[in-house]
């Protein structure tokens, strides 16, 4: 769980954990429906991994940053959020 907006926010965490232990970055991607039907689908910069510090700490961190970009697709696009 990391925090979210007023709340908190529960992650899958098999791909923050696989991305800690490679020292890899996660590809934050969020796609919206735009107002014409069209869909928007974007790649943000990656999320990375780092190895300065214990594993766990990584996975954390990493989750915290995406929750934290996730926001501002939730606050863009709120009637698309079923979280």
């Amino acid at each position: 769980m990391v925090p979210f907006l007023n709340g908190k926010l529960r992650l899958a965490t098999g791909p923050l954990t696989l991305a800690a232990a490679c020292g890899s970055p996660i590809l934050p991607v969020f796609t919206v429906r735009e107002n014409e039907g069209t869909f928007l689908v974007q790649v943000e910069a990656p999320i990375e991994a780092g190895l300065n510090q214990d594993r766990k700490w990584r996975e954390a961190r990493m989750a915290e940053a995406y929750a934290r970009r996730l926001e501002s697709w939730v606050r863009n696009y709120p009637g698309q959020w079923l979280g």
